[in-house]
């Protein structure tokens, strides 16, 4: 896709729910020949629109002195848009050195709430699990089992998120079915986080390169951020640094033969290419043992049923998905689970 289409298809799909800075920047940059440039001379695998706009907040956040802070701050759309503008181009070489060496992480902790009655549906059928967690960035939901999801009802406004002694408590509006409860429904006897950047939590730097990949209006995505660190750093889970691909096949052969393996994707499979997607399940199929895939990716990045029609939103819904490797050549069943916001904020639960 040309990048000027690429960033105006993320203004229209992307941020647009509750992110409206981001919506108007994407927007001015899909009609500015001159940022377009700048944004095609970053490595190709940097092009989607995150990648350029968490590198400029990762310089602001760093104490780069500049008007776009204060028009962030204070929420001045439109002077928001100028001032980006101006930064890109003040700051043009620092972006592109930022780029090089950084892929965007968004470790979004309230997709938990999302993850967590999947686990259990699992769990249901399987019994005690281990879970893989690829692309785990700072591992945050690595702890999923240290959350609890407050089941808002669609007619409800949701509450915020909270720390409740060593537990995150994650707000998330519930439709149709009734999914499976949470813990202690199912139990985590194993885990591990793979990435090819993973994030150390006592870093500052890769610390607010994590905290720069949230929308700059999502305040409250920050603050669950924000709790979910100071649980992780207090209840650390294993991470270690592979590639999602060409490591997926030795790290599986890693966990206990007496548990069920759940590999975990939450928009990972969506930055992999076509050659990488197509290994990536070659590698799950011939793990040699059951394996289950539980994904929430962007619509048509996994092989997945037809899902039902999902509920009208502004922002494009993800679909939660499993798919089950036998573990013994036989063809892996697949199954949509339901539809779900990108962030956790909601879940339309199908089966």
């Amino acid at each position: 896709m040309a990048l000027d289409a690429l960033w105006r298809t993320y203004a229209d799909t992307g941020p647009a729910e509750d992110a409206p800075t981001y919506r108007a920047i994407a927007h001015s940059v899909a009609d500015d020949p001159d940022l377009l440039a700048v944004a095609a001379a970053a490595p190709p695998a940097t092009h989607h629109p995150n990648h350029l706009l968490a590198a400029v907040r990762f310089l602001l956040l760093g104490g780069l002195d500049h008007p776009l802070a204060d028009a962030y701050a204070n929420g001045e759309i439109d002077r928001a848009v100028v001032q980006f503008r101006s930064f890109v181009f003040d700051h043009r070489d620092a972006i592109l050195d930022v780029l090089a060496h950084r892929r965007v992480q968004t470790n979004e902790v309230g997709r938990s709430a999302v993850i967590a009655p999947a686990l259990a549906w699992v769990a249901s059928a399987r019994g005690p699990l281990g879970l893989l967690d690829v692309g785990t960035s700072a591992g945050l939901n690595l702890l999923v089992d240290r959350t609890r999801v407050q089941r808002i009802p669609a007619d409800e406004t949701g509450a915020e998120p909270a720390a409740e002694s060593d537990v995150l408590v994650l707000p998330c509006e519930v439709t149709g079915s009734p999914p499976p409860a949470e813990p202690p429904a199912y139990h985590l006897s194993w885990r591990l986080g793979l990435d090819r950047s993973p994030i150390d939590l006592d870093d500052e730097a890769s610390t607010r390169w994590l905290v720069s990949c949230v929308w700059i209006d999502q305040h409250d995505r920050i603050e669950r951020l924000a709790a979910a660190i100071e649980l992780a750093r207090r209840f650390p889970a294993p991470v270690r640094q592979g590639d999602a691909v060409a490591s997926l096949p030795d790290t599986i052969a890693e966990a206990p033969a007496d548990i069920h393996l759940v590999v975990l994707t939450t928009w990972v499979a969506f930055y992999l290419d076509g050659r990488e997607r197509l290994a990536f399940t070659e590698a799950l199929a011939g793990a040699g043992r059951p394996v289950t895939w539980l994904s929430l990716e962007h619509p048509g990045v996994v092989d997945l049923p037809a899902p039902p029609t999902p509920r009208e939103a502004q922002i494009v819904p993800s679909v939660l998905g499993a798919v089950s490797f036998p573990g013994d050549g036989r063809p892996p069943n697949r199954e949509v689970l339901g539809w779900a916001h990108p962030h956790g904020r909601w879940l339309d639960w199908c089966v």
